[in-house]
């Protein structure tokens, strides 16, 4: 297929192909740098690794101008036929808006600049410190779950996620970096677990933690009502030492923060608009207790965020509704209950009891 703008041709599948590169280049690239070092007789093995990273690296710098260009003359073409205004905005480009708004906001911009870098520079924390702390150990019951999916063994899989203390929808959740790390480890022969291909996990990470900057600029923004406060906060937040810490590691706590932040944000923007329904008090009760069944230890986000539910913007003529759909809330995080304990009963286990005993197991925090 063949698209026409301004004379220029355009060629999807040219596109696509160019994308395929770019990524299968850089993942190849990247995979090939990390492999762990060879004994003295391998060097030559070793070399060639390098030099095919290098070719590759070259084909996608190479690549790339053009992967641009195509994909601004396809933007255009599908603002001018589908999508108004997407690209110029009363006769400017993209380009002449932020350089016309750096102008007027100079310091928004700076700090913008700055939370990028800072961002950025956590890429070099990628392969250290993987598995070193003793909670991580859970993340193996992941890749037992792998494993036995792989066998078809379904109970035995079901089993694996429900065996980390409390925390199987995080068990769940990183069946995707888990099931990377065992496609890349086949690959390029290298253990599960070992640094050297840790790398999907630290992704897995990296996206939680830039989704959770964006929802606290957003909260932040919504609670303050101004950019510069909001991206001070947001550079705060980027400094702070678990921003750094949990990257590297497999542990549930970002993924359970996010759940409930995004479940509180939803829940102000709700309550401040009252535009509460049956719909939404149901499923953000039960979103709220999935980030429970990632990590227990947030139980106190599960009541404050109940908390803001009841009491935020409330008046004295929507204390009833308030309170139905409050009921509702709870009900979804009674249901998502049911369902995660009826799991647990089909494969000889229970999530109650185990829940139950956890608190008498904590030592530490």
């Amino acid at each position: 297929m063949r698209l026409t703008y301004k004379g220029h041709r355009i060629s999807i599948s040219m596109i696509v192909y160019l994308i395929f590169v770019a990524c299968i280049g850089l993942m190849v690239s990247y995979s090939l740098i990390r492999i762990p070092s060879l004994p003295a007789q391998n060097d030559l093995f070793r070399i060639t690794n390098r030099l095919t990273a290098i070719v590759w690296v070259v084909i996608c710098l190479t690549f790339t101008p053009g992967l641009v260009y195509l994909a601004y003359i396809s933007i255009s073409y599908l603002k001018e036929k589908f999508i108004i205004k997407t690209i110029l905005v009363k006769g400017k480009s993209i380009l002449q808006i932020i350089w016309h708004n750096y102008r007027k906001q100079p310091l928004n911009y700076l700090l913008i600049t700055i939370v990028v870098l800072i961002t950025l520079i956590k890429l070099n924390l990628i392969g250290t410190g993987f598995l070193a702390i003793y909670d991580e150990i859970r993340y193996c019951q992941s890749g037992k779950a792998v494993q036995n999916l792989l066998e078809l063994k379904i109970r035995p899989a079901i089993r694996a996620i429900y065996f980390t203390q409390g925390r199987p929808v995080d068990a769940i959740l990183k069946l995707i970096p888990i099931t990377i790390q065992y496609i890349t480890a086949n690959i390029y022969k290298l253990n599960w677990y070992e640094s050297d291909n840790s790398y999907p996990l630290f992704f897995y990470n990296f996206i939680i933690y830039c989704i959770i900057i964006y929802i606290h600029f957003k909260m932040s923004k919504l609670l303050l009502n101004d950019s510069f406060l909001s991206l001070i906060s947001v550079l705060i937040f980027c400094t702070v030492t678990n921003s750094y810490l949990y990257l590297r590691h497999a542990l549930p706590y970002d993924m359970s923060l996010l759940i409930f932040y995004l479940v509180i944000y939803k829940i102000v923007i709700y309550t401040n608009e009252n535009s509460l329904s049956f719909k939404k008090s149901l499923i953000t009760g039960i979103c709220s207790f999935m980030g429970y069944l990632v990590y227990p230890g947030y139980f106190s986000l599960f009541m404050v965020s109940l908390f803001i539910f009841l009491f935020n913007n409330i008046s004295k003529k929507d204390i009833i509704k308030r309170l139905y759909y409050s009921g509702y809330y709870v009900l979804g995080s009674i249901l998502c209950l049911f369902i995660c304990e009826k799991i647990a009963r089909r494969v000889g286990t229970s999530y109650i009891l185990d829940a139950k005993g956890l608190s008498k197991t904590i030592t530490q925090g």
